[in-house]
């Protein structure tokens, strides 16, 4: 049987999918280095040796680009 939601879980799903839109346009934003960074570390959940091989970036580099990346966004 298909699960019946009440109003408000359906209303906090599309507040969840328009957070989800907003913040893959946010990251699409990011410079080609930050962008990396944070999808790696953050969406992908590497490692930060993990991510150093992949995208070439310092270890030093990738925590920079990450904290840089969450300063605009600490409010949300």
């Amino acid at each position: 049987m298909p699960e019946v939601r009440s109003e408000p879980d359906q209303h906090a799903n599309l507040s969840h999918c328009e957070d989800k839109e907003q913040l893959r346009r946010a990251i699409l934003q990011l410079p080609h280095a930050q962008r990396q960074a944070v999808e790696m570390l953050k969406l992908r959940e590497m490692t930060m040796k993990e991510a150093e091989a992949v995208t070439g970036m310092s270890i030093g580099a990738l925590k920079v680009a990450v904290h840089r990346r969450s300063k605009p966004w600490a409010p949300c």
